[in-house]
């Protein structure tokens, strides 16, 4: 079997003496969240504000906080001076819920990828039996991007490939006027 596997980590290729190289590994050294990525739980005609699902959705958040790469939860600032700081960032309507994990690596790297791939698998499995079994689970930032980008990289160049060794099998099989010679 032939695979291609494109990489996206444009920070991996640079020498450690380039400026964004530096940078990186200055801001990596220093900071929590090198990268993002955002789980979103969606459910439409429900408001996951109500009580009944806090315990689960901080089930969920807590669960994830175990992925691989991820160093912490991105913590929202309170809308009102009563309110407290929260992990979750709630649509207007209540129909979805927000989290974002800081990632300790590249966005670009195949750690990210791995970790977003992680991310998504966990809180599909965390949901089932609680409250929330019925909702969506989306994932969104920067590495899952590149992952989607990744994949239908890689499933492209497969359909091209199968494309290109059809059509230069026409070509040959009318340029000999034979359908066995072009396998030869």
């Amino acid at each position: 079997t032939f695979t291609i596997t494109p990489s996206f980590d444009t920070l991996s290729i640079l020498p450690d003496t380039t400026r964004s190289a530096q940078t990186f590994n200055a801001y990596r050294q220093h900071f929590n969240d090198v990268a993002q990525a955002q789980i979103i739980l969606y459910a439409p005609g429900e408001d996951l504000r109500q009580p009944r699902y806090s315990s689960d959705i901080s089930s969920i958040t807590t669960t994830l906080t175990k992925v691989a790469h991820i160093s912490g939860v991105a913590t929202i600032a309170p809308t009102s001076p009563q309110a407290t700081p929260t992990n979750q960032e709630y649509a207007t309507d209540g129909s979805a819920v927000a989290m974002t994990f800081l990632l300790n690596v590249d966005a670009t790297s195949q750690e990210a990828r791995q970790s977003v791939d992680a991310l998504l698998t966990n809180a599909t499995q965390a949901k089932q039996g609680t409250t929330l079994s019925n909702v969506q689970v989306f994932v969104r930032g920067e590495s899952a991007g590149i992952r989607d980008q990744e994949m239908q990289l890689g499933s492209d160049f497969t359909l091209i490939v199968i494309l290109v060794i059809v059509i230069i099998y026409v070509i040959l099989a009318l340029l000999v006027r034979s359908l066995i010679a072009p396998l030869y």
